[in-house]
């Protein structure tokens, strides 16, 4: 307690009072009481009052800690990895031979993130370093934060860091201050891996803007650990671009060269470095993307059927093309960042990758790309766009409102049951694949329509008993019970599922059938000819290699459906999602109309539209623009903003099956051409200068706004290839230029946004793509120790150091309180002294007489 608050100053005068009460009694009791007698009294009062004033006074009795925890620190980085036996059999060595038998000892592993391996204990035991911290990454300052809240609280601290210092993301300086204000003893073991000759592309710098067909000039930084000499190539794409010899020297090398860009170029540039002494490979290459001021360029995907029409309007236009398959287009956000539009012709979602359904959204969001979804068989529901990132981005969805996917339809599945399909693929059984194939098909039916199930080998019998599918539930416990068994009799079961068919109030009847062997040969002429006379079509599915192709081929042909090979067994459940779409002619409308103006857009407006044969149903979502409907007001041409990009929906093709009126109209190439300058990216900011500095994970902005006065705000938006997104504030250290910081946590391409307000309002904003080539763990010259050993007050440990008999420079002292005890005792003496003066006479201080 201090004496200098009011509360002390009361305290003080109280004890004042009490010592001089203390006095005055003692003076008058001197004669009073015998002398033994008094100075017992004047003993037990003196002790009550000095235990009252010892708690008054807040005095703590501090002890020092005699027992000592000691915590291991292991760095399980990439960059280390090599030294995990040595480390493991070194900390062993010091738990089970040196620690004392008092002491506890645990063992952390760290790298992206820190993880226990062994917790504080007494037991002297063998070390396994068995955690799997994320390798890419050394974060030292979360590590030691970890460590901090581990130790216990009133035992000595030493903390034992093993690392090479090669930091690549957060503070560990800052981190190591502290644990010196919580009396944790840090000792550093440095590790060293031995690399034998790396040779490491560094960077690589172009201007921030560039234009095709003019030359820039290209800045190469090469780091080397030894002289050498090395090829340095640098791509567009996937165009040679540059090739030149170098002779590295030890440490950092610099280059100057001159590039000419193509007309053909693309925003993504490649370096790479090749030496035959090096032992690294990992970091020899490094991707930037500048930005591509020129004229918009588009990429279309799609087959080439589907595209035709699609690239002869674009050629019209003047607009620069790159056509890709969809099952082949890259989907990297350094590619797709180098286009103003991508237009998707009758693309299955199955067809394209995850990264490129990833890049795309990224681009549609936070750049501005446009995107216009050209329809077909294989787009929207029939093509699996439902619930996907896909659909999210598109201003219709793949449901049509109000249940109008006509007509009713019955439909018979003809799964081969034979032993055969008890084998596995890829760890999973054929037939529980198929069952889940069977489960997809029955999803898309409604409660109006008919499905019948039946399971054939060398018996035939009905899964599912065919009938409306009214217990969706109850149907995919039933298709549960599927089990292969015997041979292969193909005849007999779809005998069966036309009888079935040919008596169901259906207005669309189809078969799939599914197999993956042999069957009979011949003798299938009569039940295709029953077929085409009932109107049921029948398409056939082959499965693996053993499967008769060439039978199933002409089964579909005959009976009016398609045939389908699945090399892999996964691509059964998409394909007979999409069949049951198609077979059903559910959301495909044949049927010629003339589609009519929704809204008052300058699109199509105040022109005689051509007719078309059909279109793929969806249902136009909340928000967005409606521009062309069908006869049954569904969606033909739907348009609205998705993040800062502009997406169109045509639900008919573009190939001629659906829209031959359109692509010979003469107005074709005016109106359509309309549709894509709308959805064309305005680009970046003219005037905006965005820069962008990697050191590892970590990465520095710097933006000039080329706005003037007060009120401005500049934040950044980082998003990977996931979708994981981390925001940046930058700090304004001038008018119209701003700073800021980022700490990204894997490799792989990020896209940049960045926006800068102007009194609370979006003024401008750009983007630029963020490439982290490899792991900063494979860097060289990326750290050092230096910084740690200042730092490390417990000393610097090597493979002889023994680790519990170094000093300790800061020991664990601690107060404790003791009024636990003094109040208690002040009690019992007040007792005591009340006994004494009460034993054989009683004295009063006022009178100074004794009674007896």
């Amino acid at each position: 307690m201090s004496f200098n608050t009011p509360v002390g100053v009361a305290a003080a005068a109280v004890c004042a009072a009490a010592a001089g009460y203390f006095i005055l009694c003692a003076l008058k009791l001197y004669k009073a009481f015998p002398r033994k007698k008094f100075i017992l009294w004047a003993a037990l009062r003196f002790s009550a009052l000095l235990c009252l004033m010892l708690v008054l006074a807040g005095v703590k009795p501090v002890f020092t800690a005699r027992e000592t925890a000691t915590l291991f620190l292991v760095d399980r980085s990439l960059s280390v990895s090599q030294l995990k036996g040595e480390v493991e059999e070194y900390i062993s060595r010091q738990i089970k031979n040196n620690k004392k038998a008092g002491d506890v000892a645990g063992v952390v592993s760290f790298a992206g993130e820190p993880m226990t391996e062994v917790p504080l204990s007494k037991e002297r035991q063998e070390v396994k370093l068995e955690a799997q911290p994320d390798p890419e990454a050394t974060n030292l300052e979360k590590a030691l934060q970890y460590c901090r809240d581990l130790f216990p609280r009133n035992d000595n601290k030493r903390l034992v860091v093993f690392t090479d210092g090669l930091e690549n993301s957060g503070n560990a300086a800052k981190a190591l201050d502290s644990l010196e204000e919580s009396g944790i003893n840090t000792v550093l073991f440095p590790l060293k891996a031995s690399r034998g000759g790396d040779v490491q592309l560094t960077s690589m710098q172009l201007p921030d803007s560039i234009h095709r067909g003019e030359k820039v000039p290209l800045k190469v930084a090469v780091d080397s650990d030894k002289n050498t000499a090395a090829a340095f190539y640098l791509y567009n794409g996937t165009t040679p671009v540059l090739q030149k010899q170098l002779e590295i020297r030890e440490g950092r090398n610099t280059y100057d060269f001159d590039v000419t860009l193509s007309h053909d170029l693309q925003a993504s540039f490649k370096g790479e470095i090749v030496s035959q002494e090096d032992s690294n490979p990992k970091n020899n290459v490094f991707t930037l993307t500048p930005h591509v001021k020129d004229t918009p360029s588009v990429l279309v995907v799609g087959a080439q059927k589907d595209t035709a029409n699609i690239n002869a309007l674009l050629d019209s236009l003047g607009l620069k093309r790159t056509n890709y398959a969809p099952d082949q287009v890259p989907g990297g956000i350094g590619f797709l960042s180098s286009f103003s539009e991508v237009i998707l012709a009758n693309a299955a979602h199955g067809d394209l990758s995850p990264e490129f359904e990833n890049g795309l959204e990224m681009c549609v969001k936070e750049k501005g790309t446009g995107l216009i979804v050209v329809g077909g068989e294989n787009t929207f529901a029939p093509g699996g766009y439902e619930n996907t990132r896909l659909e999210e981005m598109l201003p219709v969805a793949c449901s049509m409102k109000g249940k109008k996917q006509q007509p009713d339809t019955g439909l018979v599945l003809v799964l081969d049951c034979s032993g055969s399909m008890d084998d596995t693929s890829g760890g999973v059984k054929k037939m529980d694949l198929v069952k889940g194939a069977a489960v997809k098909s029955s999803q898309v039916l409604e409660q109006e329509d008919f499905l019948g199930i039946i399971g054939f080998s060398d018996v035939v019998e009905w899964v599912v008993p065919f009938g409306q599918v009214r217990r969706k539930e109850q149907i995919q416990e039933d298709i549960g019970k599927l089990a292969p068994r015997g041979g292969t009799l193909i005849l007999p079961a779809l005998e069966k599922a036309a009888e079935a068919l040919e008596g169901a109030d259906a207005k669309v009847k189809h078969i799939i059938l599914l197999t993956d062997g042999q069957a009979e040969k011949s003798g299938y002429e009569g039940i295709t000819d029953t077929l085409k006379k009932s109107n049921i079509t029948l398409s056939t599915v082959a499965v693996g290699k053993d499967a008769d192709r060439t039978l199933l081929e002409s089964l579909a042909k005959a009976a009016g459906g398609r045939s389908y090979y699945a090399r892999d067994l996964y691509e059964v459940p998409e394909i007979f999602t999409k069949e049951t779409y198609l077979g059903t002619k559910k959301y495909l409308n044949s049927e010629e109309f003339t589609p009519q103006k929704a809204d008052e857009s300058e699109l199509f407006k105040n022109v005689a539209l051509p007719k078309l044969q059909g279109y793929t149903g969806t249902g136009i979502k909340d928000g967005a623009d409606l521009i062309l409907k069908s006869n049954s007001d569904d969606p033909i041409l739907a348009q609205w903003s998705y993040g800062l990009g502009r997406v169109a929906v045509w639900t008919p093709d573009l190939s001629g099956k659906w829209s031959r009126d359109w692509v010979g109209w003469d107005g074709f190439p005016r109106e359509w051409g309309k549709l894509v300058n709308s959805c064309l990216s305005p680009g970046t900011a003219e005037d905006m200068d965005l820069r962008v500095v990697q050191n590892g994970y970590n990465v520095t902005l710097s933006a000039g706004t080329g706005l003037s006065g007060q009120g401005q705000a500049a934040e950044a938006e980082i998003r990977d290839q996931e979708g994981g997104t981390s925001r940046v504030r930058l700090e304004q250290v001038r008018t119209g230029e701003f700073e800021g910081t980022a700490s990204l946590d894997k490799t792989g391409e990020y896209l940049l946004t960045l926006r800068v307000k102007k009194d609370g309002q979006m003024v401008k904003s750009a983007t630029r793509v963020i490439h982290i080539d490899y792991s900063p763990e494979y860097a060289l010259y990326a750290g050092s120790m230096d910084a740690y050993y200042s730092l490390a007050k417990g000393g610097i440990a090597n493979r002889d150091t023994n680790i519990f008999s170094l000093p300790l420079n800061r020991k664990n002292s601690s107060g404790q309180d003791p009024d636990f005890i003094l109040l208690p005792l002040a009690l019992l003496l007040f007792i005591a002294d009340i006994w004494v003066r009460k034993t054989r006479g009683r004295f009063s201080c006022l009178d100074n007489k004794w009674y007896r």
